[in-house]
């Protein structure tokens, strides 16, 4: 009959978080070797590189791996600059999946004499 189950110390695979993060500082002081090279390439290629061009690619790799991917900002408006009418989005999307809904049934104003008591 096997043991209790659940997590116990010492089994498993050992983690290697310090070892990937070594790693990964690694590779990024490596391509900061790099960089102003592939930074001069890239400007090259900017200018109409006459011959085997550089691989383009692999230099925005290795920018981005020392300072950063850019980030991409992003902005909303409604018409005119306006808010978005969100609520108007959220009609059309379900309409668009359930249908249009059916209308409900105004109702009656009390004290109508129209309706008969049984």
């Amino acid at each position: 009959m096997a043991g209790p189950g659940g997590a116990r110390k010492g089994v498993g695979r050992p983690r290697n978080a310090t070892k990937h993060k070594t790693t990964a500082a690694t590779l990024t002081e490596l391509c900061a070797g790099f960089a102003p090279q592939a930074l001069a390439k890239l400007v090259e290629l900017a200018n109409g590189y006459q011959g085997e061009p550089p691989d383009r690619v692999a230099c925005i790799y290795i920018i981005d791996r020392v300072l950063g991917k850019p980030r991409q900002a992003v902005e909303l408006a409604g018409k005119d600059g306006g808010a978005i009418p969100l609520a108007l989005a959220f009609e059309a999307a379900i309409a668009k999946v359930y249908g249009q809904p059916e209308p409900e049934p105004e109702p009656e104003p009390p004290g109508d004499s129209s309706r008969q008591s049984p």
